[in-house]
């Protein structure tokens, strides 16, 4: 799965220079970005499953029914309804600005990939390590998300992950507990019409307390879209062991189809989710018990 995010990267990147010719600006969520950070764009992700064979897409981690939806006229078909709602609820439930209600105006059903400036409406979903805390004994990270846009394919609920694995000074393996009561999830639901947010705290799950905490966030709640969120978790050692660093990695689920997200953390050091599921964000740091953190290899 991190080979299948690493080869999005530099496909986007190799069209970066293309789609900056071609399509207006528009407010990222890349406000969020920073060192320890990493943007996915909606569309580059469907522009790549949809001009990639469906053999290489399987080797890099997307599973079929994913495949099949995204190459499926779903979004054609969505884009195209959207293009018959009146410019109010565009705006007031989509929230899209008046230049890319233009665009969605002007939508005339021609595939995805063949019409670069559509990239302008789709929305970006970013992510960043915010460290709250490391020394020998203890570690505090918070991850934040955005989406910049309400995304093209909505399901009813996303999930996001944050899985760690310890390092004493020697160099070998060392427990770090989650201290359950004060693990958090913030979520900030946004409705455009009034231009108004509230606040909900869903429950932090865990099924490893030495290893993992993963929240389902509902997408809607009445006309109120969940933007943005963070997960903060606390970690502590259980021995007498100091901790050198510890290695974090966050990943975001983002359904194409109506199911739940399914997450699972396998022998490997990474983050699944279910079928139809598909993994928007995968972000991993290494952070020391010195409070500095360098990249994850």
């Amino acid at each position: 799965m991190k080979h299948k995010l690493l080869k999005l990267l530099s496909f986007v990147l190799s069209l970066s220079f293309v789609f900056s010719l071609s399509i207006p600006t528009l407010a990222s969520a890349s406000e969020l970005e920073s060192t320890y950070g990493t943007t996915t764009s909606e569309y580059d992700l469907y522009y790549y499953v949809r001009t990639t064979d469906n053999q290489t897409l399987l080797k890099e981690g997307f599973d079929s029914v994913e495949i099949q939806e995204i190459k499926s006229d779903k979004i054609e078909n969505e884009l195209s309804e959207r293009a018959e709602l009146p410019e109010e609820i565009l705006e007031d439930k989509y929230g899209y600005s008046q230049e890319q209600i233009e665009i969605i105006k002007s939508y005339d059903g021609e595939p995805i990939e063949e019409n670069i400036s559509l990239r302008g409406i789709f929305a970006n979903v970013t992510c960043n390590f915010v460290p709250l805390g490391a020394s020998t004994t203890y570690m505090a990270m918070k991850v934040e998300y955005a989406w910049d846009n309400c995304p093209l394919l909505v399901g009813v609920t996303d999930a996001i992950g944050l899985r760690w694995k310890g390092t004493n000074l020697n160099g070998a393996p060392i427990n770090l507990a989650l201290a359950t009561t004060s693990a958090n999830c913030r979520v900030t639901y946004y409705n455009s019409a009034n231009n108004t947010t509230y606040s909900a705290w869903p429950v932090v799950q865990s099924d490893d307390p030495y290893g993992n905490a993963y929240v389902n966030i509902n997408l809607w709640s009445d006309n109120y879209f969940a933007k943005s969120g963070s997960i903060t978790v606390y970690l502590s050692t259980t021995g007498t062991d100091k901790i050198s660093e510890a290695a974090f990695i966050f990943s975001y689920g983002h359904p194409v189809i109506t199911v739940s997200p399914g997450i699972s953390f396998p022998y490997s050091f990474s983050i699944s989710f279910g079928t139809g599921v598909e993994k928007m964000i995968e972000k991993a740091i290494r952070y020391h018990s010195d409070g500095s953190i360098t990249s994850y290899n």
